[in-house]
């Protein structure tokens, strides 16, 4: 999904293996679309990367589901990556008290 803003969640390639691309403002709205693509990611049984490039931002809807998707792939012992967030993100992330679980 995109909107205007030029937000989106994808599944694209990031250092060369699939991974979900965030852009723009992630939030609540595209929690769905995010819950999709690390339900198709989880299915193939490989780490999962999520490329942050672009993210500009996220709200807790979508660390929830980046959260629950790090707790699902330990239980087969993968990882999840955040690939590339910058600064803004990362200070929401560790303000949540989540930056030991997802950084």
């Amino acid at each position: 999904m995109e909107s205007e803003k030029g937000a989106a969640v994808s599944i694209g390639e990031s250092d060369g293996r699939r991974a979900i691309v965030l852009q723009g403002a992630v939030d609540i709205f595209f929690a769905a679309d995010l819950r999709r693509a690390a339900l198709k990611l989880l299915e193939t049984g490989e780490d999962v990367a999520v490329a942050c490039e672009k993210l500009e931002r996220l709200d807790t809807a979508a660390l929830q589901i980046l959260l629950a998707l790090k707790k699902e792939l330990e239980k087969s012992g993968k990882n999840l990556q955040m690939i590339g967030l910058a600064a803004g993100p990362a200070r929401l992330v560790d303000l949540a008290g989540l930056a030991g679980h997802l950084l």
